[in-house]
């Protein structure tokens, strides 16, 4: 399967965003009710990434909705030359929490984002605290991306 616009809103579309409480900035994204139903090729796909992947739902869901979205954005040209290139550096950086509060919220929600943090420390040997989360984060997102890129791809 090759990955084409159509293709990209018809995974977006798969996709709700609920609120866990009254508050509107405590929400979560999940498959909505139509996608689980219509078991598709697609749902099936994304919800073996998301599930395959160790570094907390909550996230995961959020990192494939935005990343969907980002293509989604881009024009058919730029499209074809960032999944050609995998010139996705830009878009990670951006998608990285700047906040110590954040990058400490999401290490902390689930267990197995230690692992990142470990990665970046045996490759990168980095003594920054900071720079350690970012980068850690930076990984667990790249990750998430290389996973949605495989599953549209195949």
């Amino acid at each position: 399967m090759k990955i084409t616009k159509e293709l990209i809103k018809k995974s977006i579309l798969l996709f709700e965003r609920k609120n866990r409480k009254e508050t509107p900035d405590d929400f979560f994204y999940c498959f909505n009710l139509n996608a689980i139903e219509e078991e598709s090729k697609i749902y099936y796909k994304l919800s073996n990434v998301i599930h395959s992947l160790n570094c907390g739902e909550d996230f995961v869901y959020k990192t494939v909705y935005f990343f969907l979205e980002h293509l989604n954005s881009l024009d058919k040209e730029e499209l074809k030359r960032v999944i050609e290139e995998n010139d996705f550096c830009e878009y990670i950086d951006g998608e990285v929490d700047i906040y110590t509060s954040e990058l400490l919220k999401w290490l902390s929600s689930n267990i197995n984002n230690v692992n990142y943090l470990t990665e970046v420390l045996e490759e990168y040997g980095t003594k920054d605290g900071f720079q350690l989360l970012t980068m850690a984060q930076y990984k667990a997102i790249e990750e998430v991306i290389s996973e949605v890129l495989n599953a549209l791809n195949n």
